[in-house]
């Protein structure tokens, strides 16, 4: 293994208080060939601060705001160079053979994950020893959470999934299945999809018990539960209709997920019902037309429910069409919000809103200034004055114009590219805000002869898929623009 290099890729937010102990154990690891990157999802804590100062031999990368786990860790992807990528949280201490075992154990061909055995910082209670799916309603459940490690799960397992705290795979596995899944964002189930892919390629996802770190476990979420049931919930949702087929889902999950709903507390619909109108827009994604109004269907029924239940209302649930199998239907709730609601005015000209026009002022002035100019010499010493501007000139074209202008030309071509993708963004979204408009206008949609009234949610799940959309839009712009800049330094460096 001496000639096998393994990139470490931490992800950090706002953790200072974990980062020196983290880092410390990962940098006194006994292995022959590592890096260390450490990708800052926008803190405002000094974290970045704190690595750039206390660790200079750690490969610091700065986004400019939180990317969430899937797309902060694929920023560290394009940044590193080994053998064998290692994923691994910011609260985290690893132990002393941490490192190797993982890196040996992922060059088994026919292994793609590899997780760790995981306790909590006392190095008492085990929290993590693989991972599967509570069937049919799909909740995470970790082997052996909550139990004193007495050696119970000391023997080498393959498991459905371990978690994205700390697992590692070699980069042949990432460019056969794929990096991470930004949809899952900010996080939750982005490990559970990794390792599927995995699994559905043949690969198996191996527990080793000889790689322990010590976890602070949620700590990301803990001073928000909600939140975290939330995101949870909406991660769930994303996995479902990703991975399952919409005729499990209706005879399966939503029965399940209907019982659920209706023993949990308050607090928690709300937040499913948020994340069940979310979910609603990834209906998109399934390609045949009777199949996504089933599911669409089905997900309003449950969001219903969550509603209803806020308000102790019954539920009225009406059968299926016959042939729609057994999915179930529920009677459309009327309209909640005006147009004026959305919109400044009935009926306004979005494009020619205030926002619109202030948007399209910064605009032209980023037109405006995007070609770089070669610099004029100029001089107002009296007299020789135009004498010291040619000899200024004559001294740049012979030593410098040869290397400067093609920057120049190169970066006046990136402006320009990334003026006409923010123009290209601001007719989309004037665009978008026109959608809503007609939707909020709009009283009926047919599915297949039903017939459906428009709902704030359905504005809000439109608003989503929209939003994500967008989103891959400015994905791949990020990825051109780090390629760009890699070829730029690359340039610069020779």
């Amino acid at each position: 293994m001496n000639d096998i290099k393994a990139s470490i890729v931490i992800l950090a937010w706002n953790g200072r208080r974990y980062l020196q102990d983290c880092l410390e154990a990962v940098l006194r690891q006994e292995f022959a060939s590592f890096e260390v990157i450490v990708v800052d999802n926008g803190s405002t804590d000094g974290s970045a601060d704190l690595v750039s100062e206390r660790f200079p031999k750690v490969k610091l990368i700065r986004n400019e705001s939180n990317l969430g786990y899937s797309a902060g860790n694929n920023v560290g992807i394009r940044a590193a160079s080994g053998d064998v990528l290692v994923f691994l949280n910011q609260d985290t201490i690893v132990q002393p053979e941490w490192l190797a075992t993982l890196v040996n154990t992922s060059q088994d061909s026919r292994v793609g994950v590899v997780g760790c055995k995981i306790l909590d910082f006392a190095g008492t209670t085990l929290l993590h020893c693989g991972g599967y799916l509570e069937m049919p309603l799909l909740l995470g459940r970790h082997i052996g959470a909550g139990e004193l490690d007495q050696g119970q799960y000391d023997t080498p397992s393959e498991v459905e999934y371990v978690t994205g705290a700390a697992l590692a795979m070699r980069r042949d596995v990432l460019e056969r299945i794929g990096v991470w899944d930004e949809q899952f964002c900010p996080a939750f189930y982005e490990d559970v999809d990794m390792c599927w892919r995995a699994r559905a390629a043949g690969l198996a996802v191996r527990y080793e018990p000889k790689s322990v770190l010590l976890h602070d476990e949620s700590s990301s979420t803990r001073a928000n539960p909600l939140l975290g049931h939330y995101l949870h919930c909406r991660a769930r949702l994303s996995f479902l209709i990703k991975h399952y087929p919409v005729d499990w889902i209706l005879q399966q999950f939503v029965p399940a997920e209907r019982t659920r709903l209706e023993n949990v507390d308050f607090a928690e619909t709300r937040a499913d019902h948020r994340a069940l109108v979310e979910a609603r827009a990834l209906c998109s994604h399934v390609r045949h037309p009777r199949e996504r109004a089933q599911l669409c269907l089905a997900l309003d029924m449950l969001r219903q429910i969550a509603v209803r239940r806020q308000h102790s209302t019954e539920v009225t649930i009406t059968p299926a069409p016959e042939g729609w199998g057994d999915a179930e239907l529920i009677t459309p709730m009327p309209p909640t919000l005006q147009e004026t609601d959305i919109l400044s005015a009935p009926g306004q000209d979005v494009a020619s809103s205030p926002k619109s026009r202030k948007v399209e002022a910064l605009l032209g002035r980023l037109q405006a200034i995007s070609r770089l100019h070669e610099h004029p010499f100029k001089s107002d010493v009296p007299l020789v004055g135009p004498m010291i501007a040619a000899v200024r000139r004559a001294w740049n074209s012979v030593s410098t114009q040869w290397y400067v202008r093609p920057l120049i030309n190169q970066q006046s071509l990136y402006n320009a590219a990334a003026v006409e993708t923010l123009l290209a963004v601001d007719a989309d979204h004037n665009g978008l805000m026109e959608q809503i408009a007609r939707i909020v206008k709009q009283t009926k949609d047919t599915h297949y002869g039903l017939s459906y009234v428009w709902d704030m949610d359905s504005v809000v799940a439109k608003l989503v898929e929209q939003q994500a959309l967008l989103q891959q839009q400015v994905n791949a712009l990020r990825v051109q623009l780090d390629r760009i800049q890699t070829e730029k330094s690359r340039e610069q460096e020779k």
